[in-house]
């Protein structure tokens, strides 16, 4: 083997076991393995919203409504800028869902036109904004 060649099958060795071990980090440590690397810590949990989450007594399920479907097929710029917005909003109750452990479920919902999921969000008060021609652009819990 020349010496390019050892390189070659070092630098794939290091990248092989670099992969493997990250892998296992994250499956072997699971949320003891989080950083919230963001700015202002915004997937830090505080002190009052542990508070809150520590004394929810009964199970609660939080149901998340957001028209992705629509946002996705639009190809308006506006209206996928609304997908960093729900990406957040939806990460944040992820966050409250794992410090719950099992206090709290997060359930995600896709209204469309006509759908059970549509029909549940004008029953919750779900605001409906226009959207497309037979479908109204939902966001809300």
């Amino acid at each position: 083997m020349t010496g390019s060649q050892r390189s070659l099958v070092a630098t794939a060795l290091v990248l092989v076991i670099t992969l493997c071990s990250t892998f296992l980090v994250t499956q072997c440590a699971g949320d003891v393995a989080r950083f919230d690397l963001t700015a202002n810590n915004l997937f830090t949990l505080s002190d009052g919203t542990r508070q809150i989450i520590d004394g929810v007594q009964k199970p609660l399920t939080m149901k998340l409504y957001y028209s992705k479907s629509l946002v996705d097929r639009s190809g308006q710029d506006r209206l996928r800028e609304l997908n960093n917005y729900y990406f957040y909003v939806r990460d944040l109750l992820r966050s409250y869902e794992r410090y719950g452990k099992g206090k709290l479920a997060l359930e995600e919902y896709d209204p469309r036109g006509f759908s059970e999921a549509e029909q549940k969000a004008d029953e919750y008060g779900v605001r409906r904004f226009p959207g497309g021609e037979d479908e109204g652009l939902y966001f809300g819990m």
